[in-house]
């Protein structure tokens, strides 16, 4: 398929969607891969959100507070918060 061939089919596959994950998912790839990221960009939120390298760290150094105070999540129900049971 040509690169114009497959541009006109992702359009039509566009218009006849209504499901707004569906457009979001694909506004989001989208926009990362036209629009580069800022230098500082370490990561991306999972709503499409950039996070900046400081941002990264100050997460993880939470998080690692965290577990070393106990306030864990046990794996089987971090599995049904995410559907994976």
């Amino acid at each position: 398929m040509t690169s114009k061939e497959l541009r006109f089919s992702i359009i039509n596959l566009v218009q006849e969607t209504e499901d707004p994950e569906i457009l979001q998912s694909i506004y989001t790839i989208l926009k990362k891969i036209i629009a580069p990221a800022p230098a500082d960009v370490a990561g991306y939120e999972p709503d499409g959100t950039p996070i900046t390298e400081e941002e990264l760290v100050k997460s993880i150094l939470e998080g690692t507070r965290e577990a070393k105070a106990g306030n864990k999540i046990p794996f089987e129900q971090l599995k049904a918060e995410f559907g994976l049971q």
